[in-house]
């Protein structure tokens, strides 16, 4: 479990994802949406929070260098101002998968948290592709990494989840590889293991 504390999460390491996607969209939604530069974003968010971040502080945690760096822990809630204000709206958008409102508010933050997100989808998921995974052994493997990594659920079922949500989304241009390509950006910034009781 990459937490240090129940609010705090370790993000995934610098060898599977060198850049946390999630802090690299949020900034880059602030510049295309509202003109904003990274230190007027981190302004803002220290206003929201009443706290005087630096903007190196967010490239540390966003591009790590050492091993110190790399094993910075980032306050969940941080991670879900940057998921409402833009970075779940982008990662969708920059891989071409969605750019359906409902991201950028009501549905920007249910991706880290896992029992509502399952909640939401899981019956969908069991009738239309888990009862045919379990069929054979590979199957079995991946339904199994499903249950236990929400990173996992997301790469394998994302189409039916954004469907359960009611998101608009590409459904031609959803590829099992652009699947996993959104949920690698959705949790490099909180680790690919990342499965809270929060």
């Amino acid at each position: 479990m990459p937490s240090r504390t129940k609010d705090h999460y370790l993000p995934a390491p610098v060898s599977k994802a060198k850049d946390r996607k999630l802090i690299s969209r949020w900034v880059e939604f602030g510049a295309d949406n509202h003109g904003y530069s990274q230190q007027k974003s981190i302004e803002i968010m220290n206003a929201h929070f009443k706290t005087s971040m630096r903007p190196w502080q967010i490239i540390r945690w966003r591009s790590p260098t050492t091993k110190a760096d790399e094993e910075r822990a980032i306050h969940i809630d941080v991670v879900e101002y940057m998921a409402q204000n833009g970075g779940i709206a982008q990662i969708f958008k920059a891989n071409n998968v969605s750019e359906d409102p409902k991201l950028q508010k009501e549905l920007a933050t249910i991706w880290y948290h896992p029992q509502a997100l399952i909640q939401a989808s899981i019956k969908a998921v069991v009738e239309q592709r888990m009862s045919d995974q379990v069929k054979d052994e590979k199957g079995v493997n991946q339904a199994a990494k499903a249950v236990v990594s929400t990173h996992a659920y997301v790469a394998q079922h994302l189409d039916i989840i954004l469907e359960c949500l009611g998101v608009e989304f590409n459904k031609k241009g959803l590829s099992e590889k652009k699947k996993a390509a959104v949920a690698n950006e959705i949790y490099s910034i909180v680790g690919f293991d990342f499965s809270p009781s929060r």
